[in-house]
């Protein structure tokens, strides 16, 4: 049986960059059922990427069991769902809790377009988790997908713009409007951060062998690349030729536009949630009863509208 009892003052939502998250919880003895006040209670932070941002930090007791921790999110944060773990020294015990980094605060909207509006029948947990999952899924779409293609140029001091490797090159052309295709907020090349990587890359020797590249993006806008070897030289001149994947965005792409698909879909999967009846609790289907009889393709239908607005068109009108 565990000691304590970790019971969040409030629940974990979500947040943007340059907000603060209060971290609160009381801690309850199990044995004797009063609020308990270990010697020690820390908060530990990883990021999507499963890096520790914060490593294990007192948290400041404000009295009758109650532990608190006020956590600064830096303005370039990893977009993606955090976890961070409260321990206690006394009885060496953990709880593991999460909360979400979006580009933007959209969750009353969601409530408010899916008819659950502030009831808190779907948690703000359930609901912060269906948002990402929307926002990547939109993302997968939305972004066109370039797979294992050449560079479009590279650029040469001696000879300006051209289609060689020479041995001393190192900036590359992709496509312009490289995408955040990862949703992290970030557009980064293979080497540069731990995880979400948005472009990806290799290059073949004179004798076929592949090997990877390290790339850094210089310029999204323009597809401008810095590319090496992962010794940080330049690809040799009898190399066979470098290949990249990415993804772009269309010319018709708007942050505005897509913030709104998200949350079409969004507050689309929250009315399939209600629509699992073999889920729901008898609070949920007296919320529900209104949902019901809404067509349930309605948001969905929004969400797809708008998605082919900021798309590029897809061959034979498929979408």
């Amino acid at each position: 049986m565990k000691r304590y009892i970790f019971k969040e003052t409030e629940e974990s939502g979500s947040y943007i960059r340059g907000d603060n998250n209060l971290i609160r919880l009381t801690i309850i003895d199990n044995v004797t059922r009063a609020t308990s006040t270990p010697s020690t209670v820390k908060v530990e932070i990883d990021d999507p990427c499963g890096l520790n941002i914060l490593a294990a930090t007192n948290m400041t007791s404000k009295g009758s069991g109650v532990y608190e921790y006020d956590y600064a999110i830096p303005s370039t944060a990893t977009y993606g769902k955090y976890q961070y773990t409260i321990s206690t020294t006394t009885y060496s015990q953990k709880e593991v809790y999460s909360y979400y980094l979006f580009p933007w605060d959209v969750e009353d909207e969601v409530r408010h377009l899916s008819g659950v509006g502030q009831n808190k029948m779907i948690s703000d947990v359930a609901l912060n988790e269906i948002i990402w999952e929307s926002y990547k899924e939109a993302k997968q779409e939305v972004d066109d997908y370039h797979c294992k293609v050449k560079p479009k140029s590279c650029w040469s001091s001696c000879s300006g713009y051209n289609y060689c490797i020479n041995g001393s090159n190192t900036t590359f052309f992709i496509e312009p409007n490289v995408a955040d295709h990862d949703g992290d907020g970030v557009i980064k090349g293979w080497g540069e951060q731990s995880c979400g990587t948005d472009v990806d890359g290799y290059y073949k020797d004179c004798d076929g062998w592949q090997y990877q590249v390290k790339i850094t993006v210089q310029n999204a806008d323009s597809g401008r690349l810095t590319v090496t070897k992962l010794d940080g030289t330049a690809i040799e001149s009898t190399a066979k030729g470098v290949w990249f994947t990415y993804h772009t965005k269309s010319c018709s792409y708007t942050e505005d536009l897509f913030r709104t698909a998200v949350m079409y879909l969004a507050a689309h999967k929250c009315i399939l949630r209600f629509g699992e009846l073999e889920r729901a609790s008898s609070a949920d289907l007296t919320v529900a009863q209104n949902i019901k009889y809404v067509d349930p393709s309605r948001m969905y239908n929004y969400y797809r509208k708008i998605m082919k607005q900021i798309q590029t068109p897809k061959l034979g009108g498929v979408y």
